[in-house]
């Protein structure tokens, strides 16, 4: 609300008339900033983006579908599968052992949890409008400037993955690169980005939610 100099002098004549422009103000600019988020809400709707909680929820639940032999770890078998129901576009076998092997880290022939973990964490990222610094302000619980192992491994278990405190700290080690023991919102950004934008762009990573559920009802 813009007031001329009209206004202004009217107010400093009647001081306790400006309080009705201060709250009817204080009202639009709750009403623009609800109209944003609507708005970014239903652009993210359209375009198959998710809140970065639900697409971790969602991955551990897929992974835990996936994990055919209950061995806690995927092979190359259940990784295709697990792809080829959850995203959208075709993908040919030779594009998933690359995307597979760039997964298995150590060269074991099986995505474990915290390979498997690490992946997804950028994976929602990818999908999701959240920003980084926002996720940061959330694990960091007790404001010191970084995340340590176990705000960390809180945050890990509240977002679906029932992970022991070892694949937390292996994946936590992996993040925190000046071995400081604490994870910095530098170095978080830089790894959890890392790649995550490029890849989002090669493969259309948008949930087939329509096939998956056209496949449970003919079960």
């Amino acid at each position: 609300v813009f007031l001329s100099i009209g206004d202004i002098a009217v107010q400093i004549e009647q001081p306790f008339g400006i309080l009705p422009l201060e709250r009817t103000h204080n009202w639009l600019l709750r009403d623009v900033a609800h109209s944003r988020r609507l708005l970014a809400w239903s652009s993210a709707q359209r375009a198959g983006v998710e809140d970065f909680q639900t697409g971790m929820r969602k991955n551990a639940l897929e992974r835990e579908a996936a994990d055919l032999d209950r061995d806690g770890k995927l092979d190359l078998n259940e990784f295709t599968q697990l792809i080829r129901e959850r995203e959208e576009g075709e993908f040919t076998d030779a594009e998933l052992r690359q995307r597979f092997e760039a997964l298995d880290t150590d060269g074991s022939g099986k995505i474990d949890e915290s390979e498997f973990l690490i992946w997804s964490l950028r994976d929602a990222l990818s999908r999701s409008a959240q920003r980084v610094l926002d996720l940061f302000r959330a694990w960091d619980e007790d404001r010191s400037g970084g995340v340590d192992k176990a705000e960390f491994h809180r945050a890990v278990r509240s977002l679906g993955f029932d992970v022991e405190l070892p694949v937390t700290d292996a994946v936590f080690d992996s993040l925190d690169q000046d071995k400081s023991g604490l994870l910095e919102f530098a170095e978080l950004s830089t790894l959890l980005r890392k790649g995550a934008g490029s890849e989002a762009r090669k493969a259309n990573l948008k949930r087939m939610a329509g096939k998956r559920n056209e496949r449970g009802r003919g079960s």
